[in-house]
């Protein structure tokens, strides 16, 4: 009998101590203690086109991934100014100048790179030059004489030199210019300006002079 006696002593015991590991509230209720296994997991969720997590922002006021409060879906201000001076600079480029070269007191000579009869494009403005100063001048005729360098055979010069004189005459008819004005000649290596033999000598025949017609 003792020793039912004191099995119902701890019993009795055991059933106090688990009552006493409840919470009471403000209410008087009692609620077991939250552990971090029963919180709710963090959830990132998409709102209106903006990152919230839990429905709000970090601890700097910030957004996730470097976002702001008010960003909405990316502040691409920035993006689209660039766009728009691209294109403009775009527009900018394409839009054709009605400067007049370079400014001329006498016919000025269109010198070409080597084995080659398209006009360069640092003689662009000269050719330009040229135009204004044969329509200001009223000039009437005009002989387009073209010149090689010493390499290469005479016959293969000669023919260099004439499809140079051509070249200056239709970029002087692209200025406004009459084609019928141009007379074109080709004098191959036989009227050098430069007889030394160095680069910069050879460079100065390879050309053509733009002469006025008497």
């Amino acid at each position: 009998m003792k020793f039912v006696g004191f099995g119902a002593l701890l019993l009795s015991l055991f059933f106090v101590i688990g009552c006493g590991s409840k919470n009471v509230d403000s209410s008087g209720s009692t609620s077991k203690s939250t552990t971090e296994k029963d919180q709710a997991p963090e959830e990132t969720t998409i709102k209106d086109g903006n990152f919230e997590v839990n429905g709000g922002l970090d601890v700097n006021g910030n957004a996730p991934d470097g976002g702001s409060a008010d960003s909405g879906e990316g502040d691409d201000s920035n993006a689209n100014a660039s766009n728009e001076g691209e294109e403009n600079s775009d527009e900018m480029a394409t839009t054709p100048t009605d400067d007049d070269g370079v400014a001329l007191d006498s016919l000025a000579t269109i010198y070409f790179n080597f084995d080659k009869y398209d006009i360069r494009d640092d003689m662009k403005d000269y050719v330009k030059g040229n135009a204004k100063l044969i329509k200001d001048k009223d000039i009437k005729s005009i002989v387009l004489q073209g010149n090689t360098d010493e390499f290469g055979s005479d016959e293969y010069n000669m023919a260099l030199g004439q499809k140079r004189a051509l070249a200056v005459r239709d970029a002087l008819v692209l200025q406004g210019l009459p084609k019928n004005m141009f007379k074109t000649i080709s004098y191959g290596t036989h009227k050098p300006v430069c007889k030394d033999k160095t680069p910069e000598c050879y460079a100065k025949n390879r050309r053509t002079d733009i002469v006025e017609s008497k």
